[in-house]
């Protein structure tokens, strides 16, 4: 699915990059041949053509830390699962960017990319009794994305730095968590057409070239999907998120000792 979904987003040439927004979530950045990470931080595998190289990182709860606190706060069984994440948006919103100094460390199952830690353990860091709803909503989504900006950032430090991020999935539908994820990202995002079923267009695809309906995957992307929206940061937001995002990465080393002992107690 992951080498469809690739093809769905467009993907097709090296420095290629999309980012699949779901229950879990994760960025892909797409070359010409294999360059695993000398760290482990981010995985790899082969595209629907053999001489594409998929490198990927996953964050574990992603639109699952949405559901999380929907259901936390009460929302969760009220609202249809296709409308949760409007029904988060406008709470959210009323939050400033920054949520106030809340921040949301995703890890509600462990976490996969970077840091492949299954004790990992999530929080709100910053919380005072002057925090409301509205801020611990906005944290949530700020922290998902900060968390997928860690990925990008182990994608950076290798020279894998895409110029902008094409999106995929649900998630997409929320125009609050696309300007958070621009903004952190530092780069336009290309919401891609068909975005909530780029795996079946990718499957359609190879189909396509399969029996010479086109001959290439490049053909085939140019056929089949388009940018549908362009999102761009928003400067003064993405000021906020780079003081927060440096403390967000300072958060795993300094907690990383303390998640064995409580996972311990299990």
């Amino acid at each position: 699915d992951g080498a469809c979904a690739t093809a769905g987003a467009g993907a097709c040439r090296p420095g290629d990059a999309y980012h699949y927004l779901g229950g879990t979530s994760w960025i892909a950045v797409v070359t010409d041949r294999y360059e695993p990470d000398p760290h482990a931080r981010t995985s790899h595998l082969v595209g629907l053509s053999p001489t594409q190289h998929v490198n990927y990182g996953t964050v574990q709860s992603a639109g699952t830390s949405i559901e999380w606190f929907l259901a936390e706060i009460g929302l969760g069984s009220r609202v249809p699962a296709r409308r949760r994440l409007a029904a988060l948006q406008p709470l959210a919103a009323s939050s400033p960017p920054g949520a106030r100094g809340l921040i949301f460390v995703p890890y509600l199952d462990g976490e996969r990319a970077p840091l492949w830690d299954a004790d990992a353990r999530a929080a709100l860091i910053g919380l005072t009794g002057k925090h409301t709803r509205a801020d611990m909503a906005r944290a949530v989504m700020e922290g998902v994305a900060f968390a997928l900006g860690h990925v990008l950032g182990a994608f950076e430090d290798r020279g894998l730095a895409p110029e902008v991020v094409r999106v995929l999935g649900g998630g997409v539908r929320s125009r609050l968590w696309r300007s958070i994820f621009s903004a952190v990202y530092r780069r336009p995002l290309h919401v891609m057409s068909r975005a909530e079923f780029s795996t079946a267009c990718g499957a359609a695809m190879a189909a396509a070239c399969a029996i010479g309906i086109c001959p290439t995957f490049e053909e085939a992307a140019s056929r089949f999907v388009s940018v549908a929206d362009i999102e761009y940061p928003d400067p003064s937001m993405a000021a906020v998120y780079d003081r927060l995002q440096a403390v967000y990465r300072d958060l795993y080393p300094a907690l990383k000792p303390l998640y064995a002992r409580l996972a311990s107690g299990e």
